[in-house]
């Protein structure tokens, strides 16, 4: 029995010839770094470490799911829909879906608590956030600067973000 677990898992790996994207194991690894405190981040990595919660994932990783990917194209850890990206972003108690459409290059942000929705979608000079009936919630310009404003339904700036602003948040979003 040993020795066909050993043979299924070495044509799998030999098999698949990719690396994959090592889902579960980037999953495990975000969610131990997650915690601002370093000596959190600390306990929790030795605690992965000892309990072999990395080594788990990423034999998971290597043996399955990553071999479904390179056989599918799509790694069963990654929600979506063919041509969409699906993501769950969570801050507190709320939950929101965004999913990505390729085709149209818009961005659908559903409250996953109260079902309400909306579209952003890239314009020439900024983005627009419509909701489901097409109607304009809020539109942001980017000006020659590099900053950005953003204005309300009724065209009213609402609130600007200098260049630096930008820079920083793109530096944030990146790191």
């Amino acid at each position: 029995m040993k020795k066909i677990a050993l043979v299924f898992m070495l044509v799998a790996i030999v098999g698949a010839g990719c690396t994959g994207t090592f889902k579960l194991t980037r999953q495990v690894y975000d969610f131990q770094t997650k915690p601002a405190d370093k000596w959190v981040d600390e306990v929790l990595f030795l605690a992965f470490v000892i309990v072999p919660v990395y080594g788990v994932a990423t034999l998971a990783d290597a043996v399955i799911f990553n071999s479904i990917e390179f056989w599918t194209g799509q790694n069963p850890l990654t929600t979506g829909t063919q041509g969409s990206n699906n993501t769950i972003a969570q801050s507190g108690n709320s939950r929101m879906s965004m999913m990505y459409d390729a085709d149209t290059q818009n961005i659908e942000v559903k409250s996953l608590d109260t079902g309400k929705s909306f579209v952003l979608a890239k314009t020439d000079t900024g983005v627009v956030a419509k909701d489901k009936n097409g109607n304009v919630l809020f539109t942001s310009v980017k000006d020659s600067a590099g900053g950005v404003t953003v204005y309300d339904a009724d065209n009213t700036p609402v609130r600007h973000f200098s260049p630096q602003e930008v820079l920083n948040e793109r530096n944030t979003f990146l790191n």
